[in-house]
């Protein structure tokens, strides 16, 4: 007999929750950085080579370099312009469920349209908290190495990025060529 939908997605919540994958890269960002694009190129087929890339399976957008994660990984932290980084999140509308992924179930204040956000004249999002948690993280407290990668740049230092995560370079023509930004505040 087959299993219902329920029952399969049942135990896969089981297995993900109580027997972790063990993935070989951990790519996580704030947000609004390239971040989905990589793991896909990471992870074609989905498998266990990268994290998730949804929200609700946590660290593609984790505040801090995690340190419960026993296994042998790198993990690639990218990052962007924050002013792009934010209309990108209000452009696609994700402003609340980006901050309840962040900051979970808190009561803190979340603008509901960009105008907003930019009157408030704050970091509501931490932004910077954020960026610092990846980039002040030692190896005393992980045991992993991680890339810092920045969004607008990183079609530059493709080969060191492939070096890195030891894919051999002939790949690089495999890489998603360069779009322009749909969220530039510039523009």
């Amino acid at each position: 007999m087959q299993d219902s939908i329920i029952v399969k997605k049942t135990k896969k919540l089981i297995l993900e929750t109580f027997f972790p994958y063990r993935f070989k890269y951990l790519v996580a960002s704030f947000g609004g950085s390239c971040t989905s694009m990589f793991i896909r190129f990471l992870n074609p087929q989905y498998s266990t080579v990268t994290n998730r890339m949804y929200y609700h399976l946590e660290l593609k957008h984790v505040r801090t370099a995690p340190t419960n994660l026993k296994h042998n990984f790198k993990a690639v932290y990218l990052f962007g312009n924050p002013m792009n980084v934010v209309l990108s999140i209000f452009r696609r509308n994700l402003q609340e469920v980006h901050f309840r992924n962040i900051f979970g179930n808190s009561k803190r204040y979340t603008p509901l349209s960009f105008d907003e956000f930019i009157r408030n004249g704050k970091d509501i999002f931490d932004l910077e908290g954020h960026f610092d948690n990846w980039t002040k993280s030692t190896r005393k407290e992980r045991h992993y190495s991680i890339l810092l990668l920045k969004s607008e740049t990183m079609w530059k230092h493709l080969p060191q990025i492939f070096d890195f995560l030891e894919i051999p370079r002939d790949r690089i023509n495999k890489f998603p060529k360069f779009e322009k930004r749909n969220s530039n505040w510039t523009d």
